[in-house]
């Protein structure tokens, strides 16, 4: 079981927490997106034009997955097959310095934090399969507690509601986003992206639009953006590296809603998107 917090940390000592530590890593008083790359650094990008700065080499092999908790602590999860494989960390964002938690034993993990259970909740894949199993990480222990089967493997997000998301390719041109059940897997909502879109980086921002790194079939590599409320498909610019994971730390001013987001994450709103058909 994951391990519930007693209280959410205090707004107004988390909101002076993030003033004072948003020089280290950030030019911007607005929001930034964090992207991880496949050889292990860390980089600010610019949610409005795709620029990277601030690079910072964590040290670790690859960046499979990165994710913010309320609290503002950025976890990461390293790829399989190399050194400190399948293994959770924290990141001091500042520095790119990483903080090991514990061994997971989780291949090919993309995660999201899953404000709900208070923990990580991760889709990895097993071998030879192409499919995944949904798993909710302790971020104190690293124990992952497995649960629902997923067809296929594919990154995570999740929005301000808490609701989960996956992103994968359908064909040479269309991909999937698919709003998911965390107690069976069941796709329960589905949009249709026009661009082929294979194992990128997704990060939800408060306002329901996804950023995706989109590392392309053309040895480039573009940030994207789908708004789920209008259902279009944009191109915010080319990324300078091979962005493979994607957090999102919001303006000092959303993390109070953030932190007491509690109190409002059942699903509410009325999502807009094409229904898969259930057979």
């Amino acid at each position: 079981m994951a391990r519930r917090p007693n209280a959410c940390v205090s707004p107004l000592l988390f909101l002076g927490l993030i003033a004072l530590a948003a020089p280290a890593h950030t030019a911007s008083a607005g929001p930034v997106l964090i992207g991880g790359t496949s050889d292990g650094m860390l980089y600010d990008i610019d949610a409005a034009t795709g620029v990277m700065s601030n690079p910072r080499d964590t040290g670790l092999d690859e960046l499979s997955s990165l994710a913010f908790s309320p609290e503002g602590k950025l976890f990461a999860h390293t790829g399989f097959g190399r050194a400190e494989a399948n293994t959770l960390f924290f990141i001091d964002v500042g520095s790119g310095v990483p903080h090991r938690i514990a061994h997971t034993g989780l291949w090919l993990a993309d995660f999201a934090y899953d404000p709900l259970a208070q923990a990580l909740v991760a889709l990895a894949g097993r071998a030879g399969t192409g499919g995944g199993t949904l798993s909710h990480i302790d971020t104190q222990s690293g124990i992952a507690t497995p649960g629902a089967r997923v067809s296929p493997h594919a990154p995570l997000a999740s929005n301000r509601f808490g609701a989960a998301f996956s992103l994968h390719p359908l064909d040479s041109s269309t991909s999937e986003l698919g709003r998911l059940d965390l107690a069976t897997g069941a796709v329960l909502e589905a949009w249709i992206i026009p661009v082929s879109i294979e194992f990128p980086g997704i990060v939800f921002t408060e306002d329901d639009r996804l950023f995706i790194s989109d590392t392309g079939n053309d040895g480039a590599t573009w940030l994207r953006v789908f708004d789920l409320n209008t259902e279009t498909l944009a191109t915010v610019g080319p990324l300078g590296a091979d962005v493979v994971a994607l957090a999102y730390l919001p303006e000092p001013s959303t993390i109070a809603l953030l932190c007491s987001a509690g109190a409002i994450f059942p699903l509410t709103k009325n999502w807009r998107g094409r229904r898969r058909q259930t057979h």
